[in-house]
């Protein structure tokens, strides 16, 4: 017989609180509360007349549950009144917590925080640094604050001063505790947790919260700016849904597409079939980055849109990957090159762009008609009518593995057997070309050479 789930979890009242400068939301002169959907550094901000907002939250440690307030960056909020709206106010909290856990730059701002809250019987801890689950907390809550405009699409009054926004954040924490939209959580001991916290009887505490002194803002409050990619240019877009004010990245683009456009407004799709081809690539990202003379970082802003490469840089990248130009003036992926099947949908997509939608004149799996396959990886060559040759390393044991079919590869031709020397070279080829993303190209283009276009049915048996 199963145990009750009070019986199965000894709960502690534990919560995060975290302080940070809030990334996506800012304040206008004119427009009033701006959501900035890609995040901008502060002097960038400024230019656009933006002024940021420092953004307050505690979380329910383990589950989804949390709740957000702001103040201007130029005037912040005592974290011991902050902290006792959030426990007076927040019905998913369950008032005050026997834990609560803080960065050490919230306990060095203000010293005299953790005496305070001795006071009422809540212990102060210092989260380690490694700790993921907390610095998740902050992540979710920086990614929920932009998100509070879309929390109710009828609103009658678009959120246009902090008042507004603050109330906003308040609405969406009702929200998700009288919906339960903690149970729409991916993993069930989230779920679990999650209904047992809010099974808990509030923890009231009826003495106010001691006053402290003005804390000390610092750099702290701003870390993540040390990740973001160089500046590029932005434009104000009214959102007619919710009357909402957002400042996005390109030059008046529209926002509902996925689209990605150069640094003179027209539309680039480099970024687009790059990622396609890093996703599958044998060598890691790093790895192709280093190559190309571009940083990891670099790499990553590109395929997210997010910077632009220089004319040397894409000169670099792309054809490393066996990505060219076609007849139209985009890029596409042209091969001949080793792919590794890392998932399903992923391959899909290159398998896609290289056989140029399906025009296949051969897709087969390599067999060795006498001995032994490869034990750790099947292999799939194909081409496109009037292509090179291109192979995918597909590992034995996984999803793609056992759906080799014509469903994932438009126009599969099934397994054949080839002679041996032929399984060998298809197999060696493979290898040579995984050791450094510059040894791909080089290798297959020996390969193609070897098994020109036209000679896979015609090598005196050899493929058959």
């Amino acid at each position: 017989m199963s145990l009750p789930l009070s019986d199965k979890i000894a709960l502690p009242r534990e919560h995060y609180f975290y302080v940070a400068t809030a990334k996506h939301i800012f304040t206008h002169p004119n427009y009033g509360i701006v959501i900035v959907r890609d995040p901008i550094a502060l002097k960038d901000a400024l230019s656009y007349g933006l002024k940021p907002l420092i953004l307050y939250g505690v979380t329910v440690a383990g589950t989804p549950i949390n709740w957000l307030t702001f103040s201007p960056a130029d005037k912040p909020r005592s974290f011991c009144c902050v902290l006792q709206e959030a426990w007076r106010t927040a019905p998913g909290l369950r008032g005050y917590p026997d834990i609560l856990m803080v960065n050490r730059h919230v306990t060095d701002a203000s010293p005299g925080l953790a005496a305070k809250l001795a006071q009422i019987g809540t212990q102060v801890v210092i989260a380690d640094g490694n700790d993921k689950h907390f610095s998740s907390a902050l992540r979710s809550a920086q990614g929920n604050a932009r998100e509070l405009s879309l929390y109710e699409n009828r609103r009658e009054v678009p959120i246009t001063t902090l008042a507004l926004l603050c109330k906003a954040a308040h609405s969406s924490h009702h929200s998700d505790q009288e919906f339960k939209h903690w149970a729409s959580a991916s993993k069930k001991s989230v779920v679990e947790r999650s209904a047992l916290w809010v099974a808990l009887p509030v923890k009231t505490v009826d003495t106010d919260l001691p006053d402290e002194p003005a804390w000390a803002p610092g750099p702290w409050l701003t870390a993540w700016e040390a990740s973001l990619p160089p500046s590029t240019a932005r434009y104000f877009y009214d959102s007619t849904m919710d009357g909402t004010k957002w400042l996005l990245s390109g030059k008046g683009t529209n926002p509902d597409t996925e689209e990605f456009w150069d640094s003179e407004g027209e539309y680039d799709n480099a970024p687009e079939i790059t990622k396609i081809m890093v996703s599958s690539w044998p060598n890691k990202p790093g790895e192709i980055a280093e190559r190309a003379g571009i940083t990891a970082r670099q790499l990553q802003w590109f395929l997210a849109g997010r910077v632009q490469l220089s004319e040397l840089e894409r000169a670099s990248l792309l054809p490393l990957l066996s990505i060219g130009i076609n007849a139209y003036n985009e890029y596409e992926a042209t091969g001949p090159c080793v792919l590794i099947a890392h998932a399903p949908r992923a391959i899909e997509s290159a398998y896609e762009h290289l056989s140029h939608g399906g025009d296949i004149a051969e897709s087969i799996e390599v067999l060795p008609a006498k001995g032994p396959a490869d034990p750790s990886w099947r292999y799939l060559v194909f081409r496109a009518c009037g292509g090179e040759p291109n192979i995918i390393m597909i590992p034995r044991g996984t999803a793609v593995a056992e759906t080799i079919n014509s469903k994932l590869f438009m126009n599969f031709h099934g397994q054949r057997e080839v002679a041996l020397a032929i399984y060998r070279d298809v197999v060696a080829t493979c290898a040579k070309a995984c050791v450094d993303p510059a040894a791909n190209l080089a290798e297959m283009t020996r390969f193609a050479k070897r098994h020109p276009n036209g000679a896979f049915a015609e090598l005196g048996g050899l493929w058959r």
